[in-house]
């Protein structure tokens, strides 16, 4: 099943009220791993995104680098990564 672009966006943008509840329930494995990143404040759980747009954009949003941005071929999904900046 091919998820949007822009229900990933849509799911990271809503995350942070989410984070209280455990990343464990998310059946999204892309999803779940991005809720482990952001929980644990660290990048190590982005490689397991499969998405690669999305998986650079945990990269970019957890490790604090905006460059990695640059990387997200989807040209919205790249300028609202670049926007979180």
């Amino acid at each position: 099943m091919k998820t949007s672009i822009f229900a990933f966006l849509f799911y990271v943008l809503a995350l942070d009220s989410v984070l209280a509840a455990s990343c464990g329930n998310i059946q999204n494995r892309d999803r779940r791993e991005f809720c482990e990143a952001r929980k644990k404040g660290t990048t190590a759980r982005c490689g397991n995104i499969s998405n690669r747009d999305f998986r650079e954009y945990c990269y970019a949003v957890i490790g604090g680098r905006k460059a990695r941005c640059g990387n997200i071929q989807n040209r919205d999904f790249r300028n609202e990564c670049r926007a979180m900046f």
